[in-house]
């Protein structure tokens, strides 16, 4: 895969780079051969791929020392099916994942909470495929979808690397039926803005977790469910304290079979969980430059999940020393941690009290579609069993639009 990606992309940047436009400015690595994408989308068809590639190493602590590699690559196709087919308001989404590579986590730290956020396995696999009804104030999709892309995502938590936020927060898709793409259930959702304020959301999805796995690339279509429905709402207000933006955002899910195991009678039980997340600007110029700060706080309860809390915190700084919109250099920061059950603890061998992880990273902008990111984290306490020294981890990311 990564051979493939360099001999295609290879002549692209070649030609680019003798282009006598100026490349650099372009926002997306096609974009350099001219008006092609933008002819497609007037004719009802949107392209978008992407290319994210990471490698990490621990310096210390952890299992053992030693670094992976994992990359993905992403490609979605949108069908305007009122341009296409008269169908008025209606869309048709799918896309496909390529991804290879190790992850750290499992092969040398030995820590929970993942290193390398992009790592899904090697495998191909088919992810979004679902219709949407669009109009003004709402929109309903069906079909195959990922969860966590419309609940408790920040487009703030995708600066960092590692799985602490980056998508949404760890503990939701560790305890819980919660996916994120390339991984998808089938499902029906429902956004809805209120107003300028308020936007709310709501989702019904199947729970089949075999339907994931590397083996099946995505093509086990089967309704199989094994905690029942898994159900979403969530509410988010979107202010302006002293003329600064934030988006405060409070929600709950649950399943609607007994699918997970009581850790103290064996029983099985219902899940469910809430959490509350916000992000705040804290600082902006007219250039467009801003710093803000985020939280989120997650609860489960204890007798049948993992993780029954979990929180995270940090701040973003975008416009460092790059301004050149619509991407900005940025330096961020990120503290999480996650409480382990209690009531888990007479089951294991190795008792777990608890695991966090520091991040600091700041992403360079090299152009418009392409983007170096190098980045460090702290993991305090891997596993959370204290048999593993904490570990300092080092990593690069390169995260490229294709088009």
């Amino acid at each position: 895969m990564r051979l493939f990606l360099f001999v295609c992309l290879f002549p692209v940047l070649l030609c680019a780079y003798e282009a006598e436009s100026d490349w650099r400015d372009s926002a997306s690595l096609v974009e350099v051969w001219g008006a092609y994408q933008k002819s497609l989308q007037g004719k009802g068809v949107g392209l978008n791929a992407n290319y994210v590639g990471a490698v990490a190493g621990n310096l210390t602590g952890g299992r053992e020392q030693g670094g992976c590699y994992a990359d993905y690559f992403s490609a979605t196709s949108k069908f305007d099916l009122e341009k296409l087919l008269g169908w008025s308001y209606l869309s048709f989404t799918f896309g496909v994942n390529q991804a290879d590579g190790g992850s750290l986590s499992e092969r040398y730290v030995g820590n929970e909470i993942c290193i390398l956020q992009n790592y899904t396995g090697d495998s191909f696999r088919l992810s979004e495929v679902y219709f949407a009804y669009s109009r003004k104030e709402y929109m309903i999709r069906a079909g195959r979808l990922a969860s966590g892309d419309l609940f408790m995502s920040y487009p703030v938590f995708s600066s960092f690397m590692s799985c602490a936020v980056n998508g949404h927060p760890f503990a939701a898709p560790h305890n819980t039926p919660l996916t994120s793409a390339p991984y998808t259930q089938w499902g029906v959702d429902f956004s809805w803005e209120i107003n300028k304020a308020y936007t709310a959301h709501f989702g019904v999805y199947n729970t089949n977790g075999s339907s994931n796995n590397t083996g099946n690339h995505g093509l086990d279509f089967s309704f199989h469910s094994e905690q029942g429905l898994f159900l979403l709402a969530q509410l988010s207000a979107r202010t302006h304290f002293f003329g600064l933006e934030g988006v405060y955002t409070c929600g709950g899910l649950g399943t609607s079979e007994k699918g997970v195991e009581n850790f103290s009678n064996g029983h099985m039980e219902r899940n469910f969980g809430v959490y509350v997340q916000f992000e705040q600007r804290m600082w902006e110029n007219k250039e467009g430059d801003y710093a803000l700060l985020f939280a989120c706080l997650q609860g489960y309860p204890g007798d049948r999940n993992q993780i029954p809390f979990y929180i995270s915190a940090g701040a973003v700084y975008e416009g460092l020393w790059v301004h050149q919109k619509p991407r900005n250099d940025f330096f961020a920061l990120n503290y999480s941690r996650a409480r382990f059950s209690s009531e888990l603890v007479n089951q294991q061998e190795q008792p777990q009290s608890y695991e966090a992880v520091y991040e600091l990273t700041y992403g360079y902008p090299i152009t418009q579609f392409a983007l170096v990111q190098p980045d460090l984290q702290y993991i305090q306490n891997p596993a959370g069993t204290h048999t593993y020294k904490n570990a300092w981890v080092l990593g690069l990311q390169v995260s490229v639009t294709l088009y």
